[in-house]
Order: C-alpha cells, then structure tokens, then sequence
C-alpha cells in the first residue's frame, strides 16, 4: 500500500494528521463512509454516520 498524506488546509483550518491518515486508508480500502461526530471527515469527502449531528456553535 503507498498511501501518500499531504499536509493541505480546507476551508481556512488545519485538518489534523489523524484524520488525514484515516481519509487516506478509507480512500484506499474504497470506504465512503465513516462512523465520526468529526465535521472534518465532510470536508475531506467521507460521508458521516450518522449524518445529521447538530452541534451547538
């Protein structure tokens, strides 16, 4: 497996490593969902589950 994680910012903000990384593996596995709370994980184009978390601002 040659996985590669670029260090990139979405949407004005740092995405930390761990999350890149797991982006990385679920693009390698052909995962397109991911059971996370993380908003993260959208940004980086994974589907969430569950999808509809409501978190206060």
């Amino acid at each position: 497996m040659k996985a590669e994680i670029r260090e990139e910012r979405y949407d004005d903000r740092q995405i930390s490593f761990i999350d890149r990384l797991n982006a990385v593996l679920a693009r390698e596995y052909d995962i397109d969902h991911i059971f996370a709370f993380d908003r993260d994980f959208s940004t980086l184009g994974l589907a969430r589950v569950p999808a509809k978390i409501h978190f206060p601002e």
